[in-house]
């Protein structure tokens, strides 16, 4: 097997299945391990593979090109709809975040959006990895989510997990943004919705955007019953 047949089945099988070890990547694709440790070396430099608690799993550069790949379509056929729901509700642009485990921690990505109709507008970077802490989104769900490097400080966990949602009235951009989380079964954050819009526009953003924002997150996440 020529070494980029090895290096696509290695990607293929980290993509798809739960994060292995190296011995266990070596194993299955019938590799040594010496030329297992060399290719996943080569591709986690690249940012395909991500290494965390010596087992392997995508790389940001991986989930970005599957996220870039996917965009025609949307991640999700439940995701456009709802975005675009609550977009027309509230006249701004409603993002859909994930997040992306990375060597260097916790970050998110936008991965489908609505744009708002207005001339003035906020457009998300899709695909583009951002340090969690760094966003709204990201600190949502940090906060519903296991932190385990402790990114937040315990009090500001607590306050975003009592309000259910993160905010900023203007970023540096003169941007309003606020951010709810989508949760699974076990109430864990597996996404994150965001709004976001000129703070000129947005007076009141919790009675403008909040119910509709809710609305939105509870759609994607687990029913209660599921939750039960």
């Amino acid at each position: 097997m020529r070494n980029i047949e090895r290096t696509l089945a290695l990607l293929e099988r980290v993509a798809v299945g739960p994060p292995l070890t190296q011995a266990q990547l070596a194993d299955d694709l019938d590799l040594s391990r010496s030329t297992a440790s060399d290719l996943l070396r080569d591709l986690q430099k690249l940012g395909y593979v991500s290494l965390r608690e010596r087992s392997y799993s995508p790389g940001v550069r991986l989930l970005s090109l599957l996220v870039r790949s996917r965009q025609a379509t949307s991640l999700s056929a439940a995701v456009r709809p709802t975005l675009q729901a609550l977009s027309e509700a509230v006249g701004e642009t409603a993002i859909f975040v994930t997040s992306v485990a990375d060597a260097k921690g916790l970050q998110v990505m936008s991965v489908d959006e609505v744009q708002s109709p207005h001339e003035l507008r906020y457009v998300a970077q899709l695909g583009r990895p951002y340090d969690a802490a760094t966003t709204m989104a990201g600190q949502v769900m940090l906060a519903f989510g296991e932190d385990t490097a402790g990114v937040l400080k315990a009090s500001q966990r607590a306050a975003i997990r009592e309000r259910g949602y993160t905010l900023t009235a203007s970023d540096p951009r003169g941007a309003t943004i606020i951010a709810a989380p989508v949760l699974d079964a076990a109430g864990q954050a597996v996404g994150a919705i965001t709004v976001i819009g000129p703070a000129s526009r947005i007076a009141d953003p919790e009675g403008m955007i909040l119910g509709p924002l809710r609305e939105a997150v509870a759609r994607l996440g687990a029913s209660p019953s599921e939750k039960d």
